[in-house]
């Protein structure tokens, strides 16, 4: 386990990334051995559907295969579950709504709050991304960000 933690962190994963991948290496030794035939893989797959929500088994699974890689493992690699996304986002106000939340905060003298509000409507930013802001960005007309995965991510000022 330790080479294969060596082989991760060589590889750029994050010691948080590292640590869940060993954990579901862990989970799998436990309950199959160390060498696992192909069908002990795919009944550790049925295993982990069965107790874990979807995105976790698909961790888990992404962390196996990458193990089989490691040890080259001649046999299967599993594939992930799919899972389908919602179309629609069902926690996001309405417009109305939005203009009354940011009316009401410029009527009750609350300006940071409603500069808050507005700036985060306006360019689309996330709260920690907003957080990384400074007046400097302001100025120019923009930040860059690095988000997960190494993502450029761009946050105009623009707001009307």
């Amino acid at each position: 386990m330790e080479d294969y933690s060596k082989y991760l962190n060589t590889k750029g994963f994050s010691q948080h990334t590292i640590n869940s991948y060993l954990y579901a290496i862990r989970q799998m030794n436990d309950r199959v051995g160390l060498f696992p035939t192909n069908e002990d893989l795919l009944n550790h797959k049925d295993w982990l559907m069965s107790q874990f929500a979807a995105k976790t088994a698909n961790l888990r699974i992404t962390a196996i295969n990458s193990y089989l890689d490691f040890i080259e493992y001649p046999g299967i690699r599993l594939k992930g579950l799919r899972i389908q996304q919602k179309p629609f986002l069902d926690n996001v106000i309405s417009q109305k709504d939005y203009e009354n939340l940011r009316d009401s905060l410029l009527q009750d003298g609350e300006l940071f709050w409603h500069f808050i509000v507005r700036y985060l409507t306006c360019t689309g930013a996330r709260v920690s991304e907003l957080r990384q802001f400074t007046v400097e960005s302001t100025r120019v007309g923009f930040l860059d960000l690095l988000s997960k995965g190494q993502k450029l991510r761009r946050i105009y000022r623009y707001c009307q």
